[in-house]
């Protein structure tokens, strides 16, 4: 893979996990315990993000802040590579 496409990959995932905790920390604050998943879906999440509910659980299933790190710690690593010495 070259190095153009593999920043741009890096770029797309960690685009969609930005979206992904949007649409998180959205269903966060409206769960409780005695709202079904497909009400939240139905009456927050879908208006606002237009998404399937298949989706929703797909998005509640992936480990966001993880990935995010992990991306994090892969763009650090792409920095370090060109130090800066101040000239």
């Amino acid at each position: 893979m070259r190095p153009k496409q593999r920043k741009q990959d890096i770029g797309l995932q960690k685009n969609k996990l930005l979206r992904y905790q949007k649409i998180l920390d959205l269903y966060l604050e409206k769960k409780t315990e005695d709202i079904p998943d497909t009400v939240i879906w139905r009456k927050y999440i879908w208006p606002e993000f237009h998404i399937s509910r298949r989706t929703l659980v797909t998005i509640l299933g992936t480990p966001v802040t993880k990935e995010l790190k992990e991306i994090k710690a892969v763009e650090d690593a792409q920095i370090s590579l060109f130090p800066s010495d101040g000239n």
